[in-house]
Order: structure tokens, then C-alpha cells, then sequence
């Protein structure tokens, strides 16, 4: 979990919740890991604790979390920092280098303003393209010029990971 600041074009900084679900590492021999089934998830309309409804959704409905030992939660430091310490936790994530190269490098660093429907729609734009999901054009006139009604794109994102 972490965040994506943002620049309103009526004014102010926008805090948007942002976060990765994944199984670990795959089974590679390389110096670079490779997160095992990442899903990102970000939004500029939904609290944090929204989002992890959404997290938790998505997890409940994927796997079967009541055989899972543990879950580890992680962020960009402060209290997910204490996972370091258990004996179990055994997948280091960089946060910031996920969250920068799916969206800050997008979002944050964007030299325009957005407004807040424009903001929501880049972000999922982004979640899109992080998740491989292929767009339609339909899709993306939607997305860019903010004709979309949030629910079909949510049920989109649903099927996209296998969520019924």
C-alpha cells in the first residue's frame, strides 16, 4: 500500500490510495526479482480504507484465505516495515519502485493539472495497462474523455482478475 500525489487544476494536492497484491517471487534465477501474479490497484475516489475493501475483495475471491497462515502487509516504510522481523516474510517489495513505475512517474510527476474526473480516469487507465489488460478503443474514448459510468468499469476490472 502507498500513494500517488497529484496536482488539481482547481487548486491543491490530491492523495490517492494505491496497492499491489502478489504471490512472492517467481522462480528465477536472475539478480532482478520478479513479483509472482501482481495486481495493482488505484484510485483517486476511494479512501484508503475503501480501497482495501476492494483489496480484500479481490484476495477473499481469488484465493482461499482461511487455509493462508499469514498475510503480509506492506507499505513504503513505518508500520509495514515490522514484517522485516517475522521469520515467515520472506518477499522484500520496493513499494516505491512498483508504485513509480506504474503511476507516480504518470501522476506525480506530470507536468499538467487534472481535474478530478480526469485524474480517476487516468489512474484507470494505468491500473489497466499495469494489469495487461488489453483495452478496446471504446474502452480508452471512454476512459480519456470521461464518459464512463464507474460500475461497468469496475465490473471490467472484476473479470479482469477473475472475480465473479
Amino acid at each position: 500500500m502507498d500513494e500517488i500525489h497529484a496536482n488539481l487544476q482547481k487548486g491543491g494536492n490530491k492523495i490517492c490510495p494505491c496497492a499491489i497484491v502478489h504471490e512472492g517471487y517467481e522462480e528465477t534465477f536472475v539478480k532482478r526479482k520478479k513479483l509472482k501474479n501482481i495486481r495493482y490497484f488505484a484510485s483517486s475516489k476511494l479512501t484508503y480504507e475503501e480501497l482495501w475493501e476492494v483489496i480484500f475483495d479481490y484476495v477473499n475471491k481469488k484465493y482461499d484465505i482461511d487455509k493462508f497462515k499469514v498475510i503480509f502487509v506492506s507499505g513504503d516504510g513505518a508500520p509495514g516495515i515490522k514484517n522485516q522481523k517475522d521469520e515467515d516474510y520472506k518477499v522484500h517489495c520496493s513499494m516505491e519502485g512498483h508504485v513509480n513505475q506504474a503511476f507516480a512517474r504518470y501522476i506525480t510527476s506530470s507536468l499538467y493539472d487534472f481535474s478530478k474526473q480526469g485524474l480517476e480516469n487516468k489512474l484507470k487507465l494505468l491500473v489497466y495497462r499495469a494489469n495487461k489488460h488489453e483495452l478496446t478503443i471504446e474502452d480508452y474514448y471512454n476512459l480519456k474523455y470521461g464518459n464512463n459510468n464507474y460500475e461497468e468499469i469496475n465490473i471490467k476490472i472484476k473479470k479482469l482478475c477473475n472475480i465473479k
